[in-house]
Parts: C-alpha cells; sequence; structure tokens
C-alpha cells in the first residue's frame, strides 16, 4: 500500500470548558517515511498550540482581565479569531 497524504490533529483544553482543535495534512513525498513526516506534523501541531496560547494570554494580559471575565465579555472568540489570523500569517514558516 502506497501512502500518499498523512493527517495529524489533536484537540486541546483551553479552559472554560472550552477546547480548540488544531489539525494538519501533508503529502508524503517520494522516499519519506510517512511515520516521520506524521512526527513532524505533531510538533507542529502543538507549537501551533503553543503559539496560540501564548497569544491568548498576552491579549488578556493586555487588556487587563482575567481570562473569565474575557469570556463573559465575548472577547474571547475575537481572540482567538486574531490569533489564528495570526498564524496563517505564519503559514509559510511551516511550509518547510
Amino acid at each position: 500500500m502506497k501512502i500518499k497524504q498523512v493527517e495529524y490533529s489533536k484537540t486541546f483544553n483551553i479552559g472554560n470548558y472550552e477546547s480548540l482543535r488544531i489539525g494538519l495534512v501533508a503529502e508524503v513525498e517520494q522516499g519519506e517515511n510517512e511515520r516521520e513526516v506524521l512526527q513532524r506534523l505533531n510538533e507542529r501541531v502543538h507549537a501551533l498550540r503553543d503559539t496560540l496560547s501564548s497569544q491568548y494570554k498576552k491579549a488578556c494580559q493586555m487588556a487587563q482581565y482575567s481570562q473569565a471575565d474575557i469570556k463573559k465579555l465575548g472577547y474571547s472568540k475575537e481572540t482567538w479569531l486574531a490569533a489564528k489570523a495570526y498564524l496563517n500569517d505564519l503559514e509559510s514558516v511551516f511550509e518547510s
């Protein structure tokens, strides 16, 4: 069997009964080991989680509100959308 692509995704608990699912798909090039490609995807998904968590915490600190207050005020979703846009800008970094 020839494996042409692999996918890795994971759901992370972000607190306040919320979760964030991050997933990536990669094509397996000729001569590549699919398990090694999958391991690289795993590492990148966790790096993305760390970046999102860092951006979320930084946004909370800048707003001088606790995470619970931000959720109550409805800013939580906007913060995550801003972080997602930031990660989309970094997409070229993860394509290597």
